[in-house]
């Protein structure tokens, strides 16, 4: 397939799936950084899929693929890309990337070099005074001092300078040279309204920073 070889090409890990039901499974069990769906799929369509998934991943970036003349107003409406078929792989490749600009993998053992805003600010977890390193839209970087211990579940991180505070979930933890931990994690919102809050923090941050 000319999106898979394009994207897998790029260094991006694809899981590739032909039904609507094994997408969601898949989806659900592996949290995916993107979507990208035909727009005409049997019984169901892209939308629906789109519509499926950001039910609990509401900032999941999406590309939907048809011919030309079935584009309709609802790609826009979803904020959906849109990549006409036959699909070019230059264009998917820049759409793609596009999509991708300031997010963190959720993976963690993934090799892409993902853009990340860098970051020397000050934050707190358990009242206790930690370092940002990175942070993007989808995720985090902390340097957290060898005295605060961290586990899998939602944690809430403070920025002391906004007067705000979000539940985060770490994903991976790393030992500093000199005793401490750099952990990498997801930012985890409810909901659109949430997930929008945590972009204006995000660009704040960057504007003080």
């Amino acid at each position: 397939m000319v999106a898979e070889e394009a994207l897998a090409a790029d260094g991006h890990r694809v899981a590739w799936v032909d039904s609507f039901k094994d997408t969601l499974r898949l989806a659900n069990a592996q949290r995916p950084d993107l979507l990208v769906a035909a727009l005409r799929l049997g019984a169901y369509n892209g939308l629906h899929l789109l519509l499926r998934l950001r039910a609990s991943d509401p900032d999941l970036p999406v590309v939907i693929t048809a011919e030309p003349s079935d584009l309709s107003a609802d790609v826009k409406l979803f904020q959906a890309t849109f990549v006409a078929k036959p699909i070019q792989s230059g264009q998917l490749r820049e759409a793609v990337s596009a999509l991708l600009v300031g997010r963190l993998p959720r993976d963690p053992d993934c090799e892409r070099a993902w853009p990340r805003r860098r970051a020397e600010l000050p934050g707190t977890v358990k009242k206790t005074s930690v370092r940002v390193v990175e942070l993007s839209y989808n995720g985090i970087r902390l340097r957290l001092p060898s005295s605060v211990g961290i586990g899998r579940g939602s944690i809430e991180i403070g920025f002391p300078t906004l007067g705000v505070s979000v539940p985060i979930k770490p994903r991976w933890t790393a030992a500093t040279h000199d005793g401490g931990t750099f952990c990498g994690a997801e930012v985890a919102p409810d909901g659109a309204d949430a997930m929008r809050h945590w972009r204006w923090i995000v660009d704040s941050l960057g504007s003080l920073n």
